[in-house]
């Protein structure tokens, strides 16, 4: 009988060897944002009608994290 218990454990290592298939849409780059300078600095209101955040770049091209890793956002998505 304890010859069929000891090799029980090492089966489930060997799935841990195997190397994870990746999906090619989960791997995309991250979005980037590029900062600049100003001469005068924002006010912080909740509004977006200073001038400083009528000028910025917004950033974009974000994907899905859950539900479809690597897919395309389903709500159009601006910081």
């Amino acid at each position: 009988m304890l010859f069929m218990v000891l090799p029980l454990p090492f089966p489930r290592g060997l799935f841990a060897l195997q190397t994870p298939t990746t999906d090619p849409r989960a791997v995309v780059p991250p979005p980037i944002a590029t900062a600049r300078a100003v001469a005068t600095p924002p006010r912080i209101d909740g509004r977006l009608t200073d001038p400083v955040w009528l000028e910025a770049t917004p950033v974009t091209g974000f994907v899905q994290r859950e539900l479809h890793e690597g897919a395309p956002v389903t709500e159009r998505t601006e910081v």
